[in-house]
């Protein structure tokens, strides 16, 4: 299972009691991933090496319009 930015979670009642008091809500979150834009050469070389073994394509590097 790879998870990524959006993913939702619920963990079923371990969330705030209800108003009334009677019983307990649910706790969801959702994951949000930041990878820093600026990397070494080495931290690029790991994340590659990381996607290959995913059987994942890492991410070409766009050019502009005119290069």
């Amino acid at each position: 299972m790879v998870l990524g930015t959006g993913t939702k979670f619920v963990i079923r009642n371990k969330g705030f009691k209800n108003l009334n008091g009677n019983g307990t809500g649910d706790f969801i979150f959702t994951v949000q991933v930041q990878v820093p834009k600026k990397l070494t050469p080495e931290q690029r070389n790991l994340l590659t090496q990381l996607a290959k073994t995913m059987n994942e394509q890492p991410p070409v590097k766009k050019k502009g319009l005119f290069g």
